[in-house]
């Protein structure tokens, strides 16, 4: 009995013991409306699921305008979370996500990256038109240089069933040949 306790604890302890540290991942982006910028920061691939994230703000836990998800499990066993903060862009190098983990050796404290813009890229979309008509002017092309080649190689329909010109002339110009080489022999006899 003794000896299945102890069996089942070491395969206990292997869970029990494990730990996986976050990755963390901090992005933002400016609203256009009203200049203010959102920042996410994600924690992905945890375990134990006891995790402790917050925003700081000058070192000290800020809650105002602040967000977050729940804890939720990864398909591996592991877990995630988020958490979102609006703030005033002239602000930003006063903010950090903090995070707190049993893998993790010590603490991180990680700055807000510059966000991108929420507005479409103009040169981006007006590249991607061009491209696109370049696109079907070149199928376009094709398409009619292979219409243009396919009218060719056809036969033109004649009167006589199918034989040409071109072959009406050999033939007679084989009878003449034959009918005057005729009528020289019989002059000659």
């Amino acid at each position: 009995c003794i000896e299945w306790l102890e069996k089942y604890l070491s395969y206990g302890k292997e869970t029990l013991l494990r730990t996986e540290p976050p990755g963390v991942t901090v992005r933002g982006k400016t609203e256009v409306e009203d200049g203010m910028e959102t920042h996410v920061c994600r924690l992905d691939g945890f375990y134990p699921r006891e995790i402790d994230a917050s925003w700081t703000r000058d070192g000290e836990v800020w809650l105002q305008d602040t967000f977050h998800g729940s804890v939720a499990p990864n398909a591996d066993g592991t877990f995630h979370y988020w958490l979102s903060i609006r703030i005033d862009p002239k602000e930003r190098g006063r903010y950090r996500c903090h995070v707190e983990h049993d893998g993790l050796p010590e603490p991180l404290d990680l700055a807000l990256d510059e966000p991108t813009n929420s507005k479409p890229n103009l040169g981006l979309s007006i590249g991607c038109i061009v491209a696109a008509l370049a696109l079907m002017c070149v199928i376009a092309g094709i398409l009619v240089f292979f219409k243009k080649h396919q009218d060719y190689y056809k036969a033109a329909p004649t009167s006589d069933g199918g034989s040409n010109s071109s072959d009406q002339a050999l033939f007679s110009g084989s009878d003449t040949d034959s009918n005057s080489s005729k009528q020289g022999s019989d002059q000659a006899a």
